[in-house]
């Protein structure tokens, strides 16, 4: 049990199309931590009123708990919201659908109190029905990284993905830095980004407490290309933006990996809708080929499509149209 007296963290749940059951398994969870100097803030984000009154009753069980009621406005919007309340030293976001194991934040906490961590990167249990793996799936122990070596590794995604669950930040860190509310993909990766700018130290702990729970139904291959177009946006941003020559080449293969994954989407999609961008990023992945062509983060198979589609799109399009990511 961690000591009374250890910094407060803010622990912020955004609830929306999910079940009572999976919110009550996810604050239960949290309400469990071994790490008791927690206020957990549930952002009811029009979810309705049985998730709404739900969300009510568990204040009642615990004080610790708070509830902002307020109007859909998405994950971003209800995260900000949160921000803007919260009181702890630290802060973390934990997704309503998933849940944490006791252990999760106490070690990581102490060793980001000890190194004065900005950021602190964990792991996490990746669950798809029965099935359960861990990522990072190496074996790594507790580290610091500069801001830099953070934003590389997290371009590479070698210590998970881009999400922000389970992550631990400063709260001083954060001052003024919100998620943007206008992309509909890749906004947590935006928000990191900013984050990490202006951190000086940034720690890895390895904990895969945090159960990131995978719907049936939520492949990428459903996302629609609208919500691509403002992941694509975001990958832009980043990579007019940096300054840092190698860290602008990671962004750059990423960068062209995503557009390539919009462009493949808009074809299928059959709609005439986005013949602005499709004429945009055949041109731009024309001019960024050799990137495209050497960056780790495509298939082959998606390599040679979107070649395809760049120079010969009337010839390739039906074949291309039964091919999966």
């Amino acid at each position: 049990m961690v000591h009374k007296n250890a910094p407060k963290l803010s622990v912020i749940v955004p609830v929306y199309g999910v079940s009572c059951e999976e919110v009550s398994r996810c604050v239960e969870s949290i309400c469990r931590q071994d790490y008791q100097n927690i206020e957990i803030i549930l952002v009811d984000d029009g979810a309705g009123e049985v998730l709404a009154a739900h969300c009510d009753d568990f204040t009642r069980k615990d004080n610790r708990i708070r509830v902002i009621h307020k109007e859909n406005g998405g994950v971003s919007s209800a995260r900000n919201a949160a921000l803007l309340e919260a009181t702890g030293a630290y802060v973390t976001f934990v997704d309503s659908d998933d849940w944490i194991s006791p252990e999760t934040f106490a070690d990581a906490l102490l060793y980001a109190e000890r190194i004065k961590a900005d950021v602190v990167f964990q792991g996490a249990t990746l669950e798809k029905g029965a099935r359960q793996r861990s990522i990072p799936d190496t074996q790594l122990g507790p580290f610091v990284m500069s801001g830099i070596e953070a934003k590389q590794n997290l371009m590479k995604r070698t210590l998970g993905g881009w999400g922000v669950a389970g992550r631990l930040y400063r709260s001083d860190s954060l001052k003024g830095i919100f998620f943007d509310t206008s992309y509909a993909m890749a906004e947590d990766l935006d928000f990191q980004w900013r984050v990490l700018s202006s951190s000086t130290t940034v720690a890895y702990y390895p904990s895969v407490g945090y159960h990131y729970c995978l719907r049936q139904g939520s492949a990428t291959q459903s996302i629609s290309p609208e919500k691509r177009i403002t992941g694509v946006n975001v990958f832009r941003k980043l990579y007019q933006n940096e300054k840092n020559p190698e860290l602008r080449q990671l962004v750059e293969m990423r960068y062209c990996k995503e557009m390539a994954s919009c462009l493949l989407s808009m074809y299928r999609s059959k709609s005439q809708d986005y013949e602005i961008q499709r004429k945009e990023y055949k041109a731009m992945l024309k001019k960024h080929i050799y990137s495209l062509l050497r960056t780790p983060y495509c298939s082959i198979k998606i390599k040679i499509a979107t070649l395809l589609l760049a120079f010969l799109p009337d010839i390739s399009f039906q074949v291309l149209f039964c091919w999966k990511e």
